[in-house]
């Protein structure tokens, strides 16, 4: 399993088994309307707005991101679920 963002130009091979871990993606790169999304890993709305608009740091979004997604999860299930060659996407 790796990560990368939508942006790069390493995941437009369309063999990959992309998926995105973001509520939202950018839908004006037509190929990336292929790729399935992983609800579960997405962060909620309200964590990615306190982070945007200044509210909490970065190292803050990510304690509460493991706190309130991360540490919810079964990783051996979501391992199974995505599969072991799973590119995690994501805007960063």
């Amino acid at each position: 399993m790796k990560t990368s963002y939508y942006f790069s130009n390493r995941i437009q091979d369309s063999g990959l088994n992309l998926v995105g871990i973001s509520n939202t993606y950018p839908h004006k790169i037509i190929w990336l309307q292929e790729i399935r999304i992983y609800k579960p890993l997405c962060p909620g709305w309200k964590l990615v707005h306190q982070y945007k608009d200044g509210m909490i740091t970065l190292d803050e979004y990510a304690y509460l991101y493991h706190e309130e997604i991360l540490s919810q999860l079964d990783p051996s299930k979501v391992y199974a679920d995505l599969g072991e060659d799973a590119i995690l996407l994501c805007w960063e």
